[in-house]
């Protein structure tokens, strides 16, 4: 870290511009013109206005519309090269304002609703090369868009996956006592003497505890720093993405 250097140092102040005292909701900074666009909303009045700041200090609005009261913003992305914002909020709507480069201006904004989830959306992320939306449905259905916002697919996430034991073949090379013993086997031996000290009586050599192909973390519990929060991470290729719900 000691051939970082410092480019440019500044402060910006948000202030709404076409509505009173509106609040930070979020901010991207957009490495391609060096400048930072910031969502400003209110909750109470559903009304946000969309910023964009320059590194020489020009403030450009660009756009500002109503939304539905308390409406909670999930994501918002700015694609400078489509002068694109889009924005997808928890009770459904997919929002995509389109705004004129030569000279924005929140009046000639073109605004529109490109999409809904009629049952409402938990969580939402754009992949890294920012060509396909990610969406996880209150109907706990995966739904992912291309850039088009045309449908790619939808799978239902069962929670009872999960659950479902591995297709992890056991070759049985050998006898039990010169196998090698892995982290999961020693923890179900280690459960099955607890449960005959418990005083159940169990058959030591058939009793299965749990798959113990499951990672142990699956078996573990909630860390009290959880935010239980609805999230949805993308591997940096694109390739890959996590829910947690």
């Amino acid at each position: 870290m000691k051939n970082l250097r410092i480019l440019n140092k500044g402060q910006v102040v948000p202030q709404s511009r076409t509505y009173p005292d509106l609040e930070v909701i979020t901010s991207k900074f957009d490495v391609i013109n060096d400048s930072i666009t910031i969502v400003l909303g209110s909750h109470e009045f559903g009304i946000y206005e969309i910023q964009q700041f320059t590194k020489t200090g020009e403030v450009k609005i660009l756009a500002s519309f109503p939304v539905k009261t308390s409406d909670k913003l999930l994501n918002f992305v700015h694609f400078e090269d489509s002068l694109q914002l889009i924005l997808v909020f928890e009770n459904g709507d997919i929002i995509n304002a389109t705004y004129d480069s030569v000279s924005p201006d929140s009046d000639t904004t073109m605004v529109e609703i490109v999409g809904s989830i009629d049952c409402g959306i938990y969580a939402a992320r754009w992949s890294p090369d920012e060509e396909t939306l990610a969406l996880l449905t209150k109907e706990n259905n995966i739904v992912l868009l291309s850039r088009l916002f045309e449908p790619i697919t939808e799978t239902f996430m069962n929670p009872n996956d999960v659950n479902e034991q591995s297709n992890h073949v056991a070759l049985g090379w050998g006898k039990k006592e010169t196998q090698f013993q892995g982290k999961g086997a020693k923890q179900i031996e280690r459960e099955r003497l607890t449960l005959k000290a418990s005083g159940l009586d169990i058959d030591s050599e058939n009793a299965i505890l749990h798959d113990p192909t499951v990672s142990e973390i699956q078996t573990g519990i909630i860390s009290e720093y959880d935010t239980k929060d609805c999230k949805i991470s993308w591997r940096g290729d694109a390739q890959f993405f996590a829910i947690t719900n």
